[in-house]
């Protein structure tokens, strides 16, 4: 966990919150390993850009975010569910090529339905921000 500088006086309560979500969302039915942040620091007053891909957020520049780190090998095996999802929906590559390659030799052509664009992130976006200004202006 990375915090702003001027968030030091509140490290614990900070660690606590993320702890528990972590703990809650990595647990699966029949286990649950508890989740011990690391913390670090920024400097504060720091515009960060955050490349959000999902449609319903727009806000791309944060000034002094939490930044939260995560591995699958820092959240242990039960955690599969969580990175599932995660690997499904935003993990991104820069070439279609790397992906396939890494498909292929994977050999997990089967489990993959998709391969979705950026350009199609950015359209969905793009469309909802515009949805969104035409009814404001209804």
């Amino acid at each position: 966990m990375l915090l702003p500088e001027h968030l030091r006086s509140e490290e614990e309560q900070y660690k606590s919150i993320f702890e528990d979500d972590l703990t809650s969302r990595m647990s699966s039915q029949d286990e649950q390993q508890p989740m011990t942040a690391t913390v670090g620091y920024l400097k504060s007053s720091q515009d960060c850009f955050v490349y959000n891909t999902p449609p319903i957020s727009y806000q791309q520049f944060l000034k002094d975010p939490i930044i939260i780190v995560v591995t699958p090998q820092s959240t242990g095996p039960q955690s599969v569910n969580f990175w599932l999802d995660a690997v499904q929906n935003y993990t991104l590559f820069n070439h279609l090529s790397d992906a396939q390659e890494l498909i292929q030799r994977l050999v997990i052509e089967n489990w993959v339905s998709e391969m979705r664009s950026g350009y199609n992130n950015y359209i969905t976006l793009s469309n909802n921000i515009q949805r969104e200004r035409w009814v404001m202006l209804a």
